[in-house]
């Protein structure tokens, strides 16, 4: 459904909706949380591709949600 880009990452990464999937009229909602499972940043975004700034999360392990109507992805970000 969607696309983590770069990965690694530092600073930003973009968050790209695959061409053949509809956008959802509520948009996305992207939330990124550690392994712990604890929220560390959370956005609804209504355009294919949205820069999540991540220059505030530590070194390590993340999974990233993305929510588009009734589907969801989980897709694993490493921040270096």
């Amino acid at each position: 459904m969607a696309s983590l880009s770069p990965n690694p990452a530092s600073g930003q990464v973009v968050v790209s909706l695959k061409d053949e999937i509809a956008m959802s009229p509520n948009g996305l909602a992207i939330t990124v949380k550690d392994l712990i499972g604890s929220t560390k940043l959370s956005l609804t975004s209504f355009e294919r591709q949205t820069t999540l700034d991540i220059g505030s999360l530590q070194t390590g392990f993340y999974i990233v949600t993305i929510q588009n109507g009734q589907e969801s992805e989980d897709l694993r970000l490493v921040v270096e």
